[in-house]
């Protein structure tokens, strides 16, 4: 009891503390992070501007998540210059009365134009505090943005949606609504969902919408209202709609969004999403496969052409963003009908495809009522791809997510990788190959020639987490194309789970880093790269020490058990070095021969720098 008396002083002297500056006239326009959790850990810092950030840690017991609520709440409430506020919470305890304890702040901040709640998992919160936010947020006239994340919370259901809309409506400067509700199942329950009754007119004044409704049971009736919501929206220039994992979804919900995409004249960015769970191995035998139908569970062929055409009427778009991850029966016709789409849109700039859990299983006759099995390879539907990708002569930004795609193979690889060395114009590019399993040195290969034509990225990042045919071989290909990335600001490679790799991974990588001379941030993992030892670590070192405009830098070696202290010396000595560096996150977690007199050697002599976290 007398601990947690100290500790809640300790957080009221640092709450001051904050206090005082932020009514300091000459740092009255900063933004403060405030993070708490139920141990009483509170931590201050400065970032944005005009803001207030709120991150409650997960916490067991609800008490003392409400006495700092509550302290940080009465320091707010001095505070009406600010323009942003966050509220993050997980997994903590409201009060009986919920959303209620934000009175105050809600009293006094009129000139709040940016509002994030991000309320997960987090018992107390229903309807009926979401009847009180509505309430509130009609108070704040000056409100542009409201980002709110109700996931996983049982107690809700598509009725809340109703009242945050309407209230959050009521703003004359109303542009931004973003409402994530995915994983909870309670929308079927919920028979009064009318999001136009009662909406002002103002509401067609808004430009971004984005909807979660991923896992949430919703049916055809919900895509009516949500499509003449979008009706509604002449302005509408970024979209955003998650609507996977739901069963209850036919041809009839998603011909009701086609005929509200003809409305949308204005878009230039879409980011949908129709994934499906993994399915466990033994839905591919043909005698369960019967009970897998392709997209959802009671689609057919009609919704990907609903689907083409939805793309098809949107306009020049500027972003294209579509996530089709595990549907695993029916790619070929979702290929054609991205494609297609992508072909029709010159002017993208950016463009994400997620083809997670694209298998070697496919559907002779796709439509039929009956449909058998065939093995087949991803060669076809690679090369359909591969046309509409050479059709994007001006894009800047490319992602492709393989993850989990077990039957990708080489000559998938090096078909995609021809058309991508072809986008001279990339800046930012991200390849996402994760426990693809029979990808080889060869992918490698060809994804290193492909970046060695795009002189002009600034941004890459290469992911083949647990591809165990990877040797060493395939990163001195790939170290090729690395090094002539002369322009390069950001580099994440991830190789955990790739155990024929050993110090000459490293030493190869290293070799790259000579040419970066401009590189600010630096990501790599080798987790259970068991062969590693500080030979590699020591090659690596010596090539960071290059990077003299470095700032972040994150390394992961959990489970390189050869590794000892003289490796973390090594980085210690690098990472003292590089005087720009700002952020360092070493996770070196069951490397048993590290010793806790070196760690804390480490500790000492980087707590100068402003973020450091070591995981051992």
């Amino acid at each position: 009891m007398q601990r947690d008396n100290t500790l809640e002083e300790e957080s009221k002297s640092k709450i001051q503390l904050a206090s005082n500056k932020l009514r300091n006239p000459q740092k009255s326009l900063r933004h403060y992070r405030v993070e708490c959790s139920d141990t009483g850990h509170l931590r201050v810092k400065k970032i944005r501007y005009q803001t207030f950030a709120i991150i409650v840690k997960p916490s067991s017991s609800g008490e003392k998540t409400q006495r700092f609520l509550k302290n940080l709440i009465h320091l707010l409430r001095s505070q009406p210059f600010l323009r942003t506020l966050e509220l993050s919470t997980i997994l903590c305890r409201f009060p009986k009365h919920g959303l209620q304890i934000l009175d105050p702040i809600f009293n006094k901040m009129k000139n709040l134009s940016h509002l994030d709640m991000r309320i997960i998992s987090s018992v107390g919160l229903t309807n009926m505090s979401l009847f009180y936010l509505k309430r509130k947020l009609k108070s704040l006239k000056n409100l542009k943005k409201l980002q709110f994340n109700g996931s996983q919370n049982l107690s809700l259901n598509a009725k809340g949606i109703v009242l945050l809309i309407q209230g959050y409506c009521y703003s004359p400067h109303i542009e931004s609504l973003n409402l994530d509700f995915n994983n909870f199942m309670n929308f079927s329950e919920s028979p009064g969902f009318t999001l136009l009754k009662h909406l002002p007119r103002n509401f067609q004044k808004i430009k971004s919408l984005r909807l979660g409704l991923e896992k949430t049971s919703i049916k055809d009736d919900h895509l009516k209202e949500i499509g003449l919501l979008f009706g509604r929206l002449k302005n509408l220039q970024t979209l955003s709609l998650s609507i996977g994992n739901n069963q209850l979804i036919t041809d009839l919900g998603i011909s009701y969004l086609k005929m509200a995409s003809r409305l949308l004249t204005s878009l230039k960015s879409i980011d949908i999403d129709i994934s499906l769970p993994s399915q466990r191995e033994d839905a591919m035998n043909p005698l369960l496969f019967q009970a897998i139908n392709p997209i959802g569970y009671n689609l057919t062929e009609k919704s990907i052409g609903f689907l083409q055409e939805i793309l098809a009427h949107s306009g020049a778009l500027n972003k294209l963003s579509f996530r089709i991850a595990n549907n695993n029966n029916f790619f070929t016709p979702l290929i054609f009908c991205v494609s297609n789409a992508i072909k029709t849109q010159q002017k993208l700039d950016e463009l994400s495809l997620d083809l997670t859990g694209w298998t070697k299983v496919s559907i002779e006759n796709h439509f039929h009522s009956r449909p058998t099995l065939q093995r087949t390879d991803l060669t076809e539907e690679s090369r359909i791809l591969q046309e509409a990708l050479l059709s994007l002569h001006h894009i800047r930004s490319l992602s492709l997510i393989f993850t989990k795609s077990p039957y990708m193979t080489d000559s998938s690889v090096e078909i995609l990788t021809e058309a991508i060395r072809s986008l001279l114009s990339l800046e930012r590019l991200h390849l996402n190959y994760q426990s693809s399993y029979e990808i080889t040195d060869d992918s490698l290969k060809a994804i290193g020639l492909a970046i060695d034509a795009l002189k002009g990225l600034y941004y890459l990042d290469l992911d083949f987490r647990f591809c165990k045919s990877i040797t060493d071989k395939g990163i001195m290909y790939l170290r090729r194309g690395l090094g002539s990335l002369n322009l390069l600001l950001e580099l994440n490679i991830s190789l955990d789970g790739c155990p024929r790799l050993s110090d000459d991974c490293l030493t190869h990588l290293s070799e790259s880093f000579w040419g970066m001379s401009r590189l600010r941030q630096l990501a790599l993992t080798f987790e259970k790269c068991y062969p590693m030892t500080n030979e590699g670590v020591r090659s690596l070192t010596k090539a960071m020490k290059s990077l003299t405009r470095l700032q972040g830098l994150e390394l992961n070696f959990v489970n390189c058990y050869r590794i000892n202290d003289e490796g973390l010396r090594r980085i210690q000595e690098a990472v003292s070095s590089l005087k720009k560096l700002t952020r360092i996150v070493l996770d070196l977690q069951f490397c048993s021969k590290i010793t806790e007199s070196q760690l804390n050697s480490a500790k000492a002599e980087l707590k100068h720098l402003p973020y450091v976290r070591i995981n051992f």
